[in-house]
């Protein structure tokens, strides 16, 4: 019988421990994580709410206003992606449209993005050359390229005696922003 007060307090404490190692600790990790998930959350908000009152402050300035409010333009001077399509459509259509046709349509992409000032967005470019036998209406090719409403740099424009043309274009587009610099 004196082994039984002496078994008692172990048994307790077994007990005990068992309690806490197998029902209370667990469940006191799991409040942590929610604790640890719940302080992430509040800097995540606290972070949008800076966000969200710096849209605010810009979009009151005119600046910003006018630029949303032309951004179709914007958007058709310098697009987000580089619309080869686009630019093919174009020149076919309106060469064929001044009587003319292209001998041969060549583009290419580049992935280099240009910074021309600290103070404007990087671009990208996009190279296009195209030639034809145009005869004495060259002036009607570069009109063509003037009229268009995307901006574009004319590199090289070659002329044969014959009419031949071969002229070289390059145009921009805006640089994705998650592509790392060159």
């Amino acid at each position: 019988m004196s082994i039984l007060p002496k078994i008692i307090p172990i048994i307790l404490v077994v007990v005990i421990f068992y309690l806490f190692a197998y029902n209370i600790y667990p469940k006191y990790q799991n409040i942590l994580t929610a604790i640890k998930k719940m302080n992430e959350l509040k800097n995540k908000e606290k972070e949008l709410d800076l966000n969200l009152e710096l849209i605010q402050s810009l979009s009151q300035n005119p600046n910003i206003q006018q630029l949303l409010n032309n951004r179709s333009l914007l958007n058709a001077w310098l697009p987000l992606k580089p619309n080869i399509e686009e630019v093919i459509y174009f020149f076919h259509l309106n060469m064929r449209n001044i009587g003319l046709s292209l001998d041969s349509f060549n583009f290419g992409v580049s992935n280099e993005k240009i910074n021309f000032n600290e103070n404007v967005l990087p671009v990208q470019t996009i190279t296009f050359s195209f030639s034809g036998n145009f005869g004495n209406q060259f002036e009607k090719v570069i009109d063509l390229i003037e009229s268009y409403v995307r901006i574009l740099n004319i590199q090289n424009i070659s002329l044969s005696k014959s009419g031949n043309m071969n002229v070289e274009v390059e145009g921009y587009y805006l640089a994705n922003p998650n592509q790392p610099q060159k």
